[in-house]
């Protein structure tokens, strides 16, 4: 996995990490987008073991890639700061330090840290599948670290191999060290936070560990039987049974399992009722002959592969029995739509402890508990939320003394629903236009996808509730087709519907439907307001109407009703830019039947066009239109009043000018030259409040002559100024 995918881990996953504290193993505590590390310590007198664990897939891949970074201070002398960073072995070291004749662990902890992702690369490649792509390698790495954890805890030639123990045998006995750990990379794209403990180098005693609590024993079948003992913060189990009895001479214990045994968690839909053992003990299946006699112990072992001692159970004697008989399934009765009572018959001679009443949906799924553990003396059980679990099968479940379990025969779940659940509530919707890319473009194809979603049932949802079928009309009166081809299971779905129609809008309501076919009552009707596609009518230019230093533009309303407001853009002429200048609400205009705009025109130099744009409430364009153009101020552009004067000492001209243009105007003069009735070239420019220029480069010429010409930012060009002539004697 390269480093790209698991910074991707990084970033979206939600971590917590703890706090420093005084003790032999630190937990961690909550805070977002942070990783840390759960750290224990065993001081043995001649040296300290730290083991570690990280708290999440993304930053052990992390850590086998950088390494983890131990600090050390402390000591009898207070000794100088100690740095090591620990690494998993490369692969050529795990290969020789095991050997080829290694077990198989061994390469599952060079498979687990080193072999490339199964997950293919090409899935974060596609914007639609990233998230797939992040979650599948996260799950892959999961595993991985389980495996290595697993394998850690039991060897200390793995925990070394997988980076996740150090031996400090640099140490006093009796002194006090602190260690630190944190992951070694450095990033800013998440946080990992420093782990400390203190630690007093004292002998650790193995006569120390706590023992396993007494195993118990329990048949729970003809040949079989559980090994339980409650759970505790061991890492692992090994099981050992001694035989007695039955023409067994051999009393030695004899190991039971290779591979440790740890706490499995059982779903609460097993079958009844021995599985209950495992929720909250540690379980091993053994099987014994009848009349076996047999003696069983465990141990455990901690993270530091150290072993308790043994903990044996009493004896046990597997008793002489025969398979148990099943009862005999006889009735289904119904007796209302929603309920019905079951009856069952108890063989001669057959002493049951109870029974209990399950139900499935088909003969593979499982059975699930319909009802609690009945009384052996009992032969019947109504059933009053039958009419909810929809097609299925019952059955009854016998249980004796000796744990021995027996099932009877099915029977079809006769009650015949013909309630209709309750309708969906709150359905709302909203309609979105669907674009397609055409030469790398985003266009529409006259299409808008109508999300739709509702409200859960909730408690009040029947057990067999199946989905729902949507329905949708171009008018309210209908008439209202089915829109999903099968049947929703969720609480939300899309249609997709054309925008080019006559409608504006669209209508949809929907009814729920359970197993047996019943509709419910239709939801509420909702109406959904389509995207508009349709530019809106452009506007027409009225009139220009100039008055007290300003002109009024005028342009009738746009005659779209759906119009909600007008863009006014301005464009000097002889340019191609248009410029946005204001836009006015239709809450603007009131009834008024124009649009207007007021622009100023004292001091205007060149010639201005103006243009409108219509918009209406989906953003659809008119596009710009009453294209209409306001002459200059005459006196701004032709108003320019040039005088130029001869220096023969400085041999220099110096000019000046008046001219009617504001000084705020957006526009720059050039000075122009023409020597000896030559072509006029430029020699200066000037801002607009600049009224002289001093020409110090005169050519070798009896005269000149200068004019000046303004020029605005976007290139319009006023007509020149009458030019000024000066005799250079």
């Amino acid at each position: 996995m390269n480093k790209r995918s698991l910074f991707i881990l990084a970033l979206l996953t939600v971590l917590s990490f703890g706090a420093v504290a005084q003790s032999s193993k630190q937990p961690s505590a909550v805070r977002e987008n942070t990783y840390s590390v759960e750290l224990d310590t065993r001081s043995y007198g001649d040296s300290i073991v730290l083991r570690w664990t990280p708290d999440d897939a993304a930053l052990w891949s992390l850590g086998n890639a950088y390494g983890w970074k131990i600090t050390r201070t402390g000591g009898k002398k207070n000794t100088a700061k100690v740095v090591k960073v620990v690494k998993p072995w490369d692969l050529a070291k795990i290969r020789s330090s095991f050997g080829a004749s290694s077990k198989a662990e061994a390469g599952l902890i060079a498979q687990s840290i080193y072999a490339p992702s199964s997950v293919s690369r090409s899935l974060a490649d596609d914007p639609a599948t990233l998230i797939e792509y992040v979650c599948r390698v996260r799950n892959e790495q999961a595993a991985r670290q389980t495996v290595v954890n697993m394998l850690a805890d039991r060897s200390i030639g793995y925990a070394d191999a997988a980076g996740l123990r150090y031996v400090d045998r640099d140490v006093e006995e009796g002194a006090t060290y602190e260690y630190t750990i944190t992951f070694a990379g450095e990033t800013d794209i998440f946080e990992c936070r420093e782990v400390s403990l203190i630690v007093r180098n004292n002998k650790f005693r193995a006569d120390h560990m706590a023992v396993v609590p007494q195993p118990a024993v329990k048949q729970i079948g003809t040949s079989r039987v559980a090994v339980y003992w409650p759970e505790t913060d061991y890492c692992g189990y090994y099981v050992e049974r001694s035989l007695r009895g039955a023409g067994v001479a051999d009393t030695a214990w004899h190991a039971l399992n290779t591979a440790p045994v740890v706490k499995l968690d059982k779903s609460d839909v097993s079958e009844y009722p021995f599985v209950q053992l495992s929720r909250e003990n540690v379980l091993l299946i053994d099987s014994l002959a009848p009349g076996q006699t047999a003696l069983y112990r465990v141990r455990a072992y901690d993270q530091f592969a150290a072993l308790s001692g043994w903990t044996t159970s009493e004896s046990f004697t597997m008793p002489e029995s025969r398979p148990l008989t099943p009862p005999e399934f006889i009735h289904i009765v119904p007796a209302d739509s929603n309920s019905l009572t079951l009856q069952w018959r108890v063989p001669e001679g057959v002493n049951y402890s109870g029974f209990v009443v399950a139900f499935s949906k088909t003969f593979e799924d499982a059975w699930s508990k319909v009802s609690d553990k009945l009384k052996a003396t009992e032969n019947s059980f109504k059933d009053t939320l039958a009419g909810g679990r929809g097609i299925g099968y019952y059955r009854i479940y016998a249980f004796d003394s000796l744990g021995r379990l027996a099932s009877s025969n099915m029977m079809p779940n006769l009650v015949v629903d013909m309630s209709a659940p309750a309708a969906p509530q709150a359905l709302r919707a909203n309609a979105s236009l669907v674009k397609s890319d055409v030469a790398g473009l985003r266009v529409n194809n006259g299409l808008a996808a109508v999300a739709l979603s509702w409200n859960a049932a909730g408690k009040n949802a029947p057990n067999d509730l199946i989905g729902y079928l949507v329905f949708s009309s171009d008018r309210r009166e209908g008439p209202y087709g089915q829109v999903s081809s099968t049947i929703v299971t969720g609480n939300s779905t899309t249609d997709t519907v054309s925008v080019e129609g006559i409608s504006s809008s669209a209508y949809y309501y929907a009814v729920a439907v359970d197993s047996r076919f019943n509709y419910s009552l239709p939801s509420d009707t909702i109406a959904v307001l389509l995207p508009d596609i349709v530019s809106p009518e452009p506007c027409v230019w009225k009139s220009t109407i100039p008055a007290d230093g300003k002109t009024a533009i005028k342009w009738y309303r746009s005659p779209s009703a759906d119009v909600v407001k007008y863009n006014i853009y301005t464009q000097p002429a002889g340019t191609s830019t248009w410029q946005w200048l204001a836009t006015v609400d239709t809450t603007e205009i009131g009834a008024s039947p124009y649009v207007t705009y007021n622009v100023p025109n004292e001091g205007l130099v060149f010639a201005l066009q103006y243009a409108v744009e219509a918009i209406d409430h989906s953003g659809n364009s008119s596009g710009r239109s009453g294209i209409v153009s306001l002459a200059p101020d005459a006196s701004a552009q032709a108003g320019v009043k040039l005088k130029a004067k001869y220096n023969r000492k400085s041999s220099s001209v110096a000019l000046t000018w008046q001219y009617a243009a504001k000084p705020q105007a957006n526009f720059f003069g050039i000075i122009y030259r023409a020597a000896d009735g030559e072509a006029p070239v430029a020699v200066g420019s000037f801002k607009p409040s600049q009224t002289s220029f001093t020409d110090s480069r005169l050519p070798n010429a009896k005269s000149v002559a200068y004019h000046v010409v303004l020029k605005s930012s976007r290139s319009a060009v006023s007509n020149p100024s009458s030019p000024v002539k000066v005799a250079l004697k």
